[in-house]
């Protein structure tokens, strides 16, 4: 495990934590800390995302979590993952128009694509969910 990785742990434990109690659900600190090392356990030496289906069952067998709300915590939490790359991408403008025009160009889009894309899949989420369409339900709650 690199040291990004360690340093990343209790930073996805507590964005999770905050996620889930915003929808009701509360972790203990050892919760925290243990969903979130198994996560990146089971994601580095497991097939695609393996870590994910782990913690989902978790909080499906304990905290009695519907899938549908952990899809859309997941959604979330991805979404605060690109607004944050978009502002430290903003934070970097200076050092890329330091180098070249050409860079700066290319961080300058990426830094509107990654700060502008959460606001508006966020402003443009569907308000009235129908029951019955769990898939749906599960993108947008």
């Amino acid at each position: 495990m690199t040291g990004v990785q360690t340093c990343a742990l209790p930073i996805s434990g507590i964005t999770n934590a905050i996620l889930l109690a915003m929808v009701g659900y509360r972790l203990s600190l050892t919760e925290i800390c243990t969903l979130s090392i198994m996560t990146t356990f089971f994601n580095y030496f497991g097939p695609l995302r393996t870590g994910a289906v782990v913690r989902a069952t978790y909080l499906k067998k304990v905290k009695n979590t519907p899938y549908s709300s952990y899809a859309g915590i997941m959604a979330a939490n991805l979404l605060f993952i690109l607004f944050t790359a978009g502002l430290l991408c903003a934070m970097m403008i200076p050092y890329f128009y330091s180098l070249s025009p050409v860079y700066l160009r290319v961080v300058v889009f990426l830094t509107i694509f990654l700060l502008s894309f959460p606001v508006i899949i966020y402003v443009f989420r569907p308000r009235n969910l129908n029951p019955r369409n769990r898939v749906f339900n599960m993108l947008f709650l």
